[in-house]
């Protein structure tokens, strides 16, 4: 009996000892995990911190890309380690690589590639294997941008209310925007977002009448630089939006694009007053193309005749007519009305006739534009010139458009309330564009 006690005993107490080994068995793999879930969980956070940074330089960098890519570099540089910042984890300060290529449609691709090594708290006890020291783990992340081609075409108000000398007090009486001492300036700045190496720009201007000032062409900052300060000279005569927007929809539709290439079709608008003129060829009798409105107030409107108008101010604000038809005007013409696009129906010389109309042909343009894949952004210059942003937003199809169409490209509509404004403004403009060659 004492011998099979002894027996039992030394079973338990065998049992006992075995229980204990595979708890402290058991201890050690839990351990270990809970470990490895630690350490990688730490390099989980680093990783995502480097993707952030990564992410960040890399959209950074290609929208400065226009400075060069030198100082894209460091602005790329200088954004991811704004946006990593210090971990207290990492062996040493991460590894950045930037790199500059090109694909093979000739677009510009901007490569980030960072890294780095963080210590280890649970794995570091871990033996080597194959010579690799589990007292670090090493983590990394990659992101990519591509610059694709812009092709922007710029059409720009030049009509009389422009000029600085109707501004703001004191430098001018207030009957106008004044934009005019500001508008070269802008236009410069705006320009200079661009590549005279990848994009192609024109410009074109209008008062009385619409003039392509610059045809489409790369490279094209210093000859747009040269033609917005040269208006200057022209800041007279009445508002032929129209004109403008369909001279910059030619330039558009002038280019082409390859199937293998994916581009940017820009349009950039800007006025300071009511569009008020439209223009037709009537029949007088002889077919002759006459451009008419040109007033913001009173019943009247004047009359030019496209073929002999200069841009010369002399030529831009003295028309013919009697202010009611096209009586007294060379050569001599007979008709007493125009067809109205938007109403379907003939309808007499007046201001308030012209006016209306011209707003609807002028959103009719934008809206062809749109239909055509052709992203449209309008700045307009309030005051007492009467551009509201109901006009400007139907222009640009912006989301706060009555007529907004989610389904055609979606633009950007601004109105400044004093010219000082107009840098700014423009600026803006430029950075969407950017912000949008880059997704």
């Amino acid at each position: 009996m004492s011998s099979m006690r002894n027996r039992i005993l030394r079973i338990v107490h065998r049992e006992h000892g075995q229980t204990l080994v595979m708890f402290v068995l058991m201890i050690a793999v839990l351990i270990g995990f809970v470990g490895l879930g630690v350490d990688l969980g730490f390099a989980y956070i680093s990783r995502a911190k480097l993707s952030k940074a990564v992410d960040a330089a890399c959209l950074n960098g290609m929208r400065n890309y226009y400075q060069g890519t030198a100082q894209a570099s460091l602005v790329a540089s200088n954004t991811f380690l704004l946006n990593y910042g210090s971990c207290g984890r990492d062996v040493a300060p991460p590894s950045l690589n930037i790199n500059f290529t090109k694909d093979a449609n000739n677009d510009t691709i901007l490569n980030v590639t960072a890294t780095v090594a963080i210590n280890t708290f649970f794995i570091r006890v871990l033996p080597a294997i194959g010579g690799y020291s589990w007292k670090t783990l090493t983590v990394g992340d990659t992101a990519q941008a591509t610059r694709t081609k812009v092709y922007l075409a710029l059409a720009l108000d030049r009509s009389g209310s422009m000029d600085p000398s109707r501004g703001p007090s004191p430098m001018g009486d207030g009957s106008g925007s004044g934009g005019g001492y500001y508008l070269p300036g802008a236009v410069a700045t705006f320009i200079n977002f661009f590549s005279d190496s990848i994009d192609e720009a024109s410009m074109a201007s209008f008062a009385s009448t619409a003039s392509q000032d610059i045809s489409m062409e790369q490279p094209f900052k210093s000859d747009i630089t040269k033609a917005a300060y040269a208006l200057t000279n022209h800041w007279c005569g009445g508002t032929f939006s129209q004109g403008g927007l369909t001279n910059a929809l030619v330039q558009e539709n002038n280019i082409t694009i390859p199937s293998s290439q994916v581009a940017l079709q820009v349009v950039v608008f800007f006025t300071d007053g009511l569009a008020n003129m439209i223009q037709d060829t009537l029949s007088c009798p002889g077919s002759i193309t006459w451009n008419f409105g040109g007033q913001d107030s009173g019943t009247s409107v004047g009359f030019w005749n496209v073929a002999t108008t200069t841009t010369s101010c002399s030529d831009q604000n003295n028309a013919c007519g009697d202010g009611s038809s096209l009586r007294g005007c060379s050569p001599a013409c007979s008709a007493t009305q125009f067809y109205s696009n938007q109403n379907g129906t003939m309808e007499s010389f007046t201001r308030a006739n012209v006016t209306a109309e011209a707003k609807y042909r002028c959103i009719q343009v934008a809206q062809q534009m749109q239909s055509e894949n052709i992203l449209v952004y309008a700045i307009g210059l309030g005051g007492s010139s009467g551009v509201n942003m109901d006009f400007l937003s139907q222009v640009a199809n912006a989301t706060n458009s009555p007529t907004y169409n989610a389904s055609a490209p979606t633009g950007l509509a601004l109105l400044a309330d004093d010219p000082s404004q107009l840098q700014a403004y423009f600026t803006a403009v430029a950075n969407d564009i950017l912000y949008r060659l880059t997704q």
